[in-house]
């Protein structure tokens, strides 16, 4: 089935909430089977391509969601679903259980966080990327741990919403 989607039904299903950006694709069993990851304002939900819920990934946080990230950590299957809520962004793993391990601390608590989130891996090193109102931008590793030792000052005019970092090569 390659990296395209197929799909053979049309199917129609009510949301509490507009999504807050395109669905992502994700294919949580490597079996070439696409499952559907939805962000919207009132929840963050898992469904099949059939429009039935994955079990356990239909979740709902105390406030607004504003955005939020899948990531497929080194191509292994081993997702990590993450969803940005005002001031903070709770892990959740592919059960639907928040991750323990994530340690994520905004330290500013004033500073509610955009919705834009980010993950790339450069030479093997994990960089999530998550913004916040007043332009700091919190560059963390898969454990929620601030890679720079604090977060960093955006510099990027407003207008942009991507930043494709360069591939580094070892010569």
């Amino acid at each position: 089935m390659g990296s395209e989607m197929c799909i053979r039904d049309r199917w129609e299903r009510a949301l509490q909430s507009n999504i807050l950006f395109a669905p992502e694709f994700i294919d949580l069993q490597n079996d070439g089977e696409f499952e559907i990851a939805l962000f919207t304002k009132q929840e963050f939900m898992v469904i099949t391509a059939t429009g039935k819920n994955i079990a356990g990934l239909t979740k709902k946080v105390g406030g607004e969601i504003v955005g939020g990230l899948c990531v497929n950590y080194d191509q292994k299957y081993d997702y990590r679903f993450f969803v940005v809520e005002g001031n903070r962004v709770i892990c959740f793993n592919e059960k639907g259980e928040t991750v323990t391990g994530w340690k994520f601390a905004n330290e500013n608590q004033n500073a509610s966080l955009t919705g834009e989130a980010a993950y790339t891996q450069i030479a093997g090193v994990d960089f999530l990327t998550f913004k916040a109102v007043n332009d700091e931008l919190f560059v963390l590793n898969r454990r929620g741990e601030p890679r720079f030792g604090e977060a960093v000052q955006s510099k990027l005019p407003v207008s942009y919403t991507h930043l494709t970092l360069p591939t580094i090569c070892s010569v």
